[in-house]
């Protein structure tokens, strides 16, 4: 094969090569300007800035008040008499 007739196919497939690649960046494109692609790091800036709310938000809850926990509260009202009727059996008072 001519040397002209292998620089004419490289010089081919590396056209199509660069047509490929950019056919599959504008597509990236288009898909994130319709609204179905979401870039990386715009997803780690709205999770850290989620994350930070809660941590701030879980920091906030004074520790004089974690006692009142819902879930405890529940497990309290679950519990208390039950553990209350024991007690009070366990030394002969009447309940």
């Amino acid at each position: 094969m001519p040397i002209e007739a292998k620089e004419s196919k490289s010089l081919t497939a590396e056209r199509t090569r660069k047509e490929k690649a950019l056919a599959s960046l504008r597509e990236l494109q288009l898909h994130e300007l319709q609204g179905k692609l979401v870039r990386a790091d715009q997803v780690e800036a709205t999770w850290a800035k989620a994350m930070l709310m809660v941590r701030t938000g879980v920091l906030r809850i004074p520790t004089r008040r974690a006692h009142r926990s819902p879930i405890r509260n529940t497990r309290r009202e679950l519990l208390g008499p039950t553990r209350k009727g024991a007690i009070l059996a366990g030394r002969g008072r009447p309940q």
